[in-house]
């Protein structure tokens, strides 16, 4: 199969799209004034909200900073942070390992270094993005061709988040060429079979077509809109995303920047939730909100430098592995509809793909043992995982009100309903005198994360 053969491929799975301009620069000296900014959240809740949708989950210090700065600042910020990089990072425990007699790093340990990023990293927008790009620009470590090479994916996913805030069109340059993709779509080292100029300009060609079909500007907003706010983004939606994907307002086209600051921001997405918004969280972001949530301790580094996290194979749990997805369709279709209700109304549900008789236990019975079987203060305590801080909640006595109060504060962004409530206080109040305050308060976190209105993000 040629280039021109491929690249038409990827546009058919809906993977391709560019342009050679740069990305709209966010300029950290004349940003700001001295004037007080106009978008600040209202209150704690509005600001968690916004959290989650666009950072592996809100931590109290990032509510008070984006209350103080505004959203728009909070973008900007955002947009000028480095990738938190996972090559270098793997290179270097690969090195030290081989240097001691130990075989090389494998998948398990790239895994390790995502998920310290997603509990710990500065450039959490970055992340969250490339996370969402890596489902639509699909390599896979569950191919053969790359199950050994956890070097190689994370040069792939540092692609994604070097380029995650620059122009689509660049990025699908990278990736393409990329030798990951080159191996899971199988054209790696092809030869050209024939035609009048280099195999190179043959492909940007194609590229240059495929960025300028109509459909690409609609099909990646969509797509993006139900990785950050709703699975089912109203036509509207979708047309002002897109149309800020055609032109960034400088005339550009295919700023990720732009397009992402869109769909955060826009009307849909800051305005209360209605009974049709929202989304399913995708199963690992349940996790990485708890761990930020509650100020996880991450484990030391082992001997070559290595942050052991203990999801090395999330998939049978969660069903979902960065850059493991079991078909180029990724984990889920962006068109599942859930049968019954969901269907019914005519809505979408890409991550209730993953939901089975199965999974919804396994993915429990996990978050049982990283939300109430790993803490600060535990006696011999495990060390390949993070630890939550129970301190906000075993402080508070038996005040089980507000123990409650806390953790809805903390991990539904007040939106906890009445019912819900009144439950988990009769709960912890059922203990009573029968279980230890840490078990109490481990029992809420695990009592909410387990919930349905944890598992849906509003």
């Amino acid at each position: 199969m040629n280039k021109i053969v491929f690249c038409a491929a990827l546009a058919i799975l809906g993977l391709l799209s560019p342009i050679v301009v740069q990305a709209l620069v966010h300029d950290p000296l004349f940003g700001n004034s001295f004037e007080r900014p106009t978008d600040l959240p209202g209150n704690d809740a509005e600001a968690a909200r916004f959290l989650t949708q666009a950072t592996y989950g809100p931590t109290l210090a990032e509510i008070a900073r984006l209350r103080a700065i505004g959203y728009s600042e909070w973008l900007r910020q955002k947009f000028n942070k480095p990738a938190t990089a996972a090559r270098p990072f793997l290179e270097t425990v690969n090195a030290a390992r081989l240097s001691a007699g130990q075989s090389g790093i494998s998948q398990s340990q790239r895994l390790d270094r995502w998920f310290h990023t997603a509990a710990t990293g500065n450039d959490q927008l970055r992340q969250r993005l490339a996370f969402a790009l890596s489902q639509i620009l699909v390599v896979s470590d569950q191919n053969s061709s790359l199950g050994g090479e956890p070097i190689q994916l994370g040069e792939y996913w540092d692609i994604l988040a070097r380029n995650a805030f620059g122009n689509y069109r660049e990025l699908l340059d990278q990736t393409t060429w990329n030798p990951s993709m080159g191996k899971y779509l199988s054209h790696f080292r092809n030869q050209q079979a024939s035609a009048d100029q280099s195999c190179p300009d043959d492909v940007d060609d194609g590229l240059d077509l495929l960025f300028a079909h109509p459909n690409i500007a609609p099909f990646i907003s969509r797509q993006l809109i139900q990785r950050f706010t709703t699975s089912s983004p109203s036509p509207a939606y979708i047309q002002r995303v897109a149309q800020k994907f055609n032109n960034n307002g400088f005339g550009e086209r295919g700023d990720l920047s732009a397009v992402i600051k869109q769909i955060l921001l826009d009307v849909d997405a800051r305005n209360a939730p209605t009974a049709n918004s929202g989304k399913a969280r995708e199963p690992l972001l349940k996790l990485t909100a708890i761990w930020r949530a509650w100020a996880a301790q991450m484990p030391a580094a082992d001997a070559y430098g290595n942050i052991p996290m203990g999801m090395t194979n999330p998939s049978g749990t969660f069903g979902q592995r960065p850059l493991g997805a079991d078909t180029v369709f990724n984990f889920y279709e962006p068109d599942y509809q859930e049968p019954g209700v969901i269907a019914d109304s005519g809505l979408f549900s890409p991550e209730f793909q993953t939901l089975d008789e199965s999974t919804i236990v396994s993915s429990a019975n996990s978050l049982y043992s990283y939300a109430f079987n790993s803490y600060v203060g535990m006696s011999n305590p495990p060390s390949n995982r993070p630890l939550l801080d129970l301190a906000a909640l075993t402080s508070l006595g038996t005040d089980y009100a507000a123990m409650v109060d806390e953790a809805n504060r903390r991990m539904l962004y007040g939106s906890m309903s009445a019912a819900m409530r009144t439950s988990l206080i009769n709960a912890v109040t059922f203990m009573d005198g029968n279980v230890s305050a840490s078990e109490r308060a481990r029992s809420i976190i695990y009592l909410v994360a387990i919930s349905p209105e944890f598992a849906v993000q509003r």
